[in-house]
C-alpha cells in the first residue's frame, strides 16, 4: 500500500482543491459543514499560504500534510507542535474502515518525532470511537479525561537514551 504524507504550501498542486471541498461537504465529520460554499482556488490559494506560514512559525509550528495513495489524495492531517501536541487525520469517506488510519497515524508518529516530539497527545471527542480505538490499538496512554479523551504516545527512542 503505497501512502505517502505530503506537506501542503504554496508548492501543492491545485488537486488538493478538490479534496477539501469533498471533506468540507462532508457532514460525518463536522456536523454541518463549516464552510457554507464551496472552496473557490481563491480560498485554496490562501489555505496553502497559511499553512506555509504557520509550518515556518517558530513559536507553534502546525504542519499539514494531504494524505496521498498512489498519487491520489485521500484525506487530510496536521501535526500541532504547541505545548500540547496534537495529530489530526480526516480521510474522504469512501476510504475509511480499510485499514489506512493506522498506516497514516504511523506516518504522522514518526514524522512528529522526527520534527523532535517526544511525546504526542492526541485529544478527541468521546463520540469518535474510531479514534479512540486506534489511539490504543498504536498502544497510546490514556492520561486524561476533560470533556475529550487525551491519549499521549511516547517516542521509544528517546526513552532509550534518558
Amino acid at each position: 500500500m503505497d501512502i505517502k504524507l505530503e506537506q501542503i504550501n504554496m508548492n501543492t498542486g491545485i488537486d488538493g482543491l478538490e479534496v477539501l471541498n469533498e471533506i468540507a461537504s462532508d457532514d460525518t465529520i463536522f456536523g454541518e459543514s463549516p464552510i457554507p460554499e464551496v472552496i473557490d482556488e481563491y480560498l485554496y490559494k490562501g489555505f496553502l499560504l497559511l499553512s506555509e506560514e504557520e509550518s515556518l512559525d517558530e513559536s507553534n509550528p502546525i504542519y499539514r500534510y494531504f494524505i496521498v495513495k498512489d498519487n491520489s489524495k485521500i484525506g487530510y492531517a496536521d501535526i500541532n507542535m504547541s505545548v500540547s501536541s496534537n495529530i489530526g487525520i480526516v480521510l474522504l469517506k469512501k476510504y475509511r474502515s480499510m485499514g489506512l488510519g493506522k498506516v497514516v497515524f504511523s506516518k504522522l508518529l514518526e514524522e512528529a518525532y522526527n520534527k523532535g516530539l517526544d511525546d504526542i497527545v492526541v485529544a478527541t471527542d468521546k463520540d469518535n470511537v474510531k479514534m479512540r480505538n486506534l489511539c490504543t490499538s498504536m498502544g497510546a496512554e490514556l492520561t486524561d479525561i476533560d470533556g475529550q479523551y487525551h491519549y499521549t504516545f511516547k517516542n521509544k527512542k528517546s526513552i532509550k537514551k534518558r
